[in-house]
């Protein structure tokens, strides 16, 4: 099943909140045929994401939009858009527009979050706990590991003791 609004059994719907180019947006719609709504605030940014989207041949399944992350949220969430994923890239500051997850509206839209982040100076071996502390500060609610499906991966180390993590979880 699914718990977004897109085909059963697959990813059916992307939000890439913060879609830059356009790295996730378009392999997803060109290799895998998936719907993604792709928003950056950058207005550089946003031409050139409909540049790729047009040089790719996928316009038909990309819907691109040049908004604040936080907007772009509520927009999703006012309109009913049921998405099965959302994406956040952009480590620096991803976390912080968890909160315009609050009040989340979309009836029985459930979608998988994946948050990229930065953990800087955390102790060697935390550094999961810390990311998802942040996380649970930003929604302002607690993540239960099991129960939202919460998951921890390393992308990178970005310089010593600040490595880059993707925390994926339900949205609660």
């Amino acid at each position: 099943s699914t718990s977004g609004g897109g085909k059963k059994g697959g990813v059916g719907r992307v939000a890439d909140v913060m879609a830059g180019i356009g790295p996730f947006a378009v392999p997803l719609a060109v290799k895998h045929g998936v719907e993604v709504w792709a928003n950056d605030l950058n207005p550089s940014s946003y031409q050139y994401l409909k540049k790729n989207i047009q040089i790719n041949k996928c316009g038909s399944n990309i819907k691109p939009f040049n908004l604040d992350g936080r907007e772009f949220i509520h927009y999703l969430s006012d309109q009913g858009v049921a998405v099965d994923h959302v994406v956040m890239n952009l480590p620096a500051i991803a976390v912080e527009f968890l909160d315009a997850f609050r009040g989340w509206k979309v009836p029985g839209c459930r979608p998988r979050v994946h948050v990229h982040c930065f953990v800087k100076g955390a102790e060697e071996g935390t550094e999961e706990k810390a990311a998802i502390a942040r996380c649970e500060r930003a929604l302002g609610c607690g993540l239960d590991m099991k129960e939202d499906e919460v998951d921890v991966h390393w992308v990178r180390d970005v310089a010593p003791k600040k490595p880059m993590l993707c925390v994926s979880f339900l949205l609660p």
